[in-house]
């Protein structure tokens, strides 16, 4: 009752051992201050912070079951997060961030809810370990800067926004691992692949806009691969060299505008709606066939870059195989 504090401070441990249950609100609700260690250990049921917790670069652990944080006043601002295998630590409601964020994630780090970044702050998510953060359900928000290191996964079925005027970077691995959308909209947000960065779209499904419509800039790669249906971007790409879209199983379908000299290339099929494609279009790979699907057009800008190595198509030449009707602008770079 009331609103109490339980300061944890730098040399303090909270050790949670119990069996399963939580700490609660009544009448009012206390608030964690963890500067120190939250541990969860032994019991292999969930335990649920439902109290506001605010981790002020403190470290939480979790070694065995479910410590599951849930509380709109959360606040992650730095700190450690360590997750052991077969155990599973996750954010649900709304949580802000703030700082770096890090730590060894061998087990499941499970984001559930809306992360905030509030306007003129940064997040930077800078995991080790093979599992990494996986984004099942929930929102990117507050108009700040979220900048993922490591590993991200997209899983489930649900629904992912990044929205409002926020700036998310990938400088590691974002992984598309289900059919559930992503919207890059809901305002003008923008996400950057970095030159060090892989958008890999491991399912079929979508990138969207709705309620305007955000900005995708690659000077990465972005790979549809383990896929043989469709995959759709909707959102606009500036796709600047060093930066290639590789299509290499299945469809990948481009509606958004598509500006910038950087490289699409692969063995599978695009289709690049009413854009008329003004960058460097290499077919296969080393050789290989690339299949568009609808009418092509291209402009002077445009560089049709091929191998030639022997008389066999799509083994020793590449093929630009066109399924409509072709436009052809630009020039022909030949490699023999």
């Amino acid at each position: 009752q009331g609103s109490p504090l339980i300061n944890n401070t730098a040399t303090g441990t909270i050790n949670i051992t119990a069996l399963s249950g939580s700490l609660q609100g009544s009448s009012g609700q206390g608030t964690i201050i963890n500067a120190g260690t939250i541990k969860k250990t032994q019991s292999t049921e969930l335990y649920g912070i439902n109290i506001p917790l605010l981790n002020n670069n403190g470290t939480i652990t979790v070694e065995s079951g479910m410590l599951q944080i849930q509380n709109q006043l959360t606040e992650f601002n730095d700190g450690v997060y360590n997750v052991s295998a077969g155990s599973t630590l996750q954010w649900n409601s709304t949580f802000t961030c703030s700082g770096t964020l890090s730590g060894q994630l061998d087990g499941n780090f499970e984001w559930t809810g809306t992360m905030q970044v509030l306007p003129g702050t940064e997040t930077t998510l800078d995991f080790n370990g093979p599992a990494g953060v996986k984004w099942l359900s929930g929102n990117f928000t507050g108009d700040g800067t979220l900048n993922n290191l490591g590993i991200l996964n997209l899983e489930s079925t649900a629904i992912k926004t990044i929205g409002g005027q926020s700036i998310f970077n990938n400088a590691g691995d974002f992984n598309i691992n289900s059919t559930g959308e992503l919207y890059i909209g809901y305002g003008t947000p923008t996400f950057t692949n970095t030159a060090t960065g892989n958008i890999n779209i491991n399912f079929d499904g979508a990138i969207q806009g709705a309620s305007g419509n955000g900005n995708l800039i690659n000077t990465g790669i972005i790979k549809k691969e383990g896929s043989t249906g469709n995959f759709s971007i909707a959102s606009n790409i500036t796709n600047t060299s060093p930066g290639k879209i590789m299509a290499e199983t299945g469809l990948l379908q481009l509606y958004g505008s598509l500006t910038g000299n950087g490289i699409l290339t692969g063995n599978g099929a695009v289709h690049l709606g009413s854009n008329i494609f003004g960058s460097t279009l290499s077919p296969g790979g080393h050789p290989g066939t690339l299949t568009h699907i609808g009418d092509y057009n291209s402009s002077p800008n445009a560089i049709l870059a091929c191998e030639i190595y022997g008389s066999t198509a799509g083994t020793q030449y590449d093929v630009l195989e066109i399924q409509g009707n072709a436009n052809l602008e630009g020039d022909i770079l030949l490699h023999l």
